[in-house]
């Protein structure tokens, strides 16, 4: 139940719209001179208990999402072009291991790439170049970590998929 200030009007004013069974906002039209005049129409939004939890979750972690909870969890960007066969094979692996992943194949420099993955809080960058190329290698960059570890394709996809499964809330122990 809402309750509105005296200057909403029930039966017109208030309108639902509704996504299954889940309400998910409510747009309140006022139509009276409190409002500032009988003909004036303010508008306002109520989000519904999906949008707070998540707007919780956002300021909880203060966009630093876990792994297995962000929206895009690694991020492959190649140095030179010369690895771009490579890193095309790097994110075929992490897809097959079922990671939200994107692969950035622009020709910009390393340094603006990760600032621009690191502004969008993107928890993990692979950076790939002609070393990592020749040697089967990755280098793989946490936020906010200041250790780069070099680690080979098949232990980097074990790795990042075990990070990526969901804690176990059930409260059972294997």
């Amino acid at each position: 139940m809402i309750l509105a200030p005296p200057c909403f009007s029930a039966s017109p004013g208030i309108r639902f719209l509704i996504a299954g069974n889940r309400q998910l906002t409510a747009h309140l039209h006022c139509e009276s001179p409190r409002c500032g005049g009988p003909r004036s129409k303010g508008t306002g939004s109520i989000q519904g208990p999906f949008e707070r939890f998540v707007g919780i979750l956002i300021e909880h972690y203060a966009g630093n999402l876990p792994l297995w909870l962000a929206p895009r969890q690694v991020v492959v960007a190649m140095i030179t072009s010369d690895a771009d066969g490579y890193a095309r094979e790097m994110h075929a692996a992490l897809e097959a291991a079922d990671l939200r992943t994107e692969l950035d194949l622009r020709n910009e420099k390393i340094g603006y790439k990760v600032r621009e993955h690191s502004l969008a809080k993107v928890p993990v960058l692979l950076a790939v170049g002609r070393r990592e190329a020749e040697h089967r290698k990755v280098a793989v960059r946490r936020l906010g970590n200041a250790e780069r570890p070099v680690l080979t394709l098949p232990e980097c996809v074990t790795a990042l998929a075990a990070k990526a499964q969901p804690p176990d809330t059930t409260g059972t122990a294997d």
